[in-house]
């Protein structure tokens, strides 16, 4: 409103209505900046929000892939102990088996014992009757 229209507003209508038109149209001005300014507190609250999803979804993607590192980390683990532990038992049975060659021949050589000890013990039963 400008100021000449106001001045004829109140000479035609008086002053009290005159300010009270006035009144109202600042309350009615100041509505709509208000108005103008609310929309641009949402307008920036919807782009944090965007920003936060954003950067949510970013740790979320961070988290599952360092989860799956770690993962891979642990299963690589795991295989070279089931590895070594292969190894191992693999080395055992060598030498289990090298064990029972060992104990076969120290078997066989009690036999071949034993079998001369009764051939000399016969001999002297028999030699010496």
């Amino acid at each position: 409103m400008e100021l000449t229209s106001f001045i004829s507003t109140a000479l035609e209508i008086g002053m009290t209505p005159a300010l009270l038109l006035m009144f109202a149209w600042y309350f009615l001005k100041r509505d709509k900046c208000r108005d103008k300014q609310i929309a641009d507190l949402i307008e920036t609250f919807k782009e944090r929000e965007k920003i936060v999803l954003a950067e949510g979804t970013r740790r979320e993607e961070l988290m599952r892939q360092e989860s799956e590192r770690r993962e891979k980390i642990i299963l690589d683990s795991a295989e070279r102990r089931e590895s070594n532990l292969m190894k191992t038992i693999d080395g055992f049975s060598g030498s289990i088996e090298k064990i029972s060659d060992t104990m076969d021949e120290i078997k066989k050589a009690f036999l071949q014992m034993e079998f001369r000890l009764r051939t000399v013990e016969e001999n002297r039963k028999g030699g010496g009757s």
